[in-house]
């Protein structure tokens, strides 16, 4: 009876710490620490072995040397090849997106994960629309595996 009580405390304590976990990042996505967020997630086992790429995020922050992009790729098997490529600023014309900056982004070898920070220092108008791209990637046991991530737009 005991064990059975303390083993079900456990379980309970586990749950709550998963749950925690998850409100975690999504609060880091609603907060402002970020100005642009752009964020893929797959929680399933099932799903993750069929997409290969089990997380991609895409951040902006407009700070007083211009706009820091991080990008951030995971998968749950080593890749032979994991990263970003086409990391783009879009401009908002008031019509259409226009890239106004672009990187070719990276990558690591025999990684489960990548993490890239950008910086572009200016040509930023007050008043106007911007917002990111980038491709997520990842060469797994020969297969290519690739996810395309926008963010929000944010006002600079």
């Amino acid at each position: 009876m005991k064990i059975n009580r303390i083993i079900g405390s456990l379980l309970v304590i586990i749950s709550l710490c998963l749950c925690v976990k998850t409100a975690n990042v999504q609060a880091a996505d609603s907060e402002s620490r970020y100005d642009m967020t752009g964020i893929f997630n797959i929680t399933s086992t099932v799903q993750a072995r069929a997409a290969g790429i089990t997380g991609a995020s895409l951040y902006g922050n407009f700070t007083s040397g211009g706009l820091e992009i991080t990008c951030i790729t995971r998968t749950d098997e080593t890749a032979s090849t994991i990263g970003v490529k086409n990391v783009r600023i879009q401009h908002y014309n008031g019509s259409t997106w226009e890239t106004i900056a672009s990187h070719p982004g990276g990558s690591f070898t025999n990684m489960t994960a990548y993490q890239g920070t950008y910086t572009c220092s200016g040509g930023f108008v007050k008043g106007d629309q911007y917002r990111l791209y980038c491709v997520h990637y990842a060469y797994i046991n020969g297969t290519y595996y690739c996810h395309e991530n926008y963010t929000g737009s944010k006002t600079y």
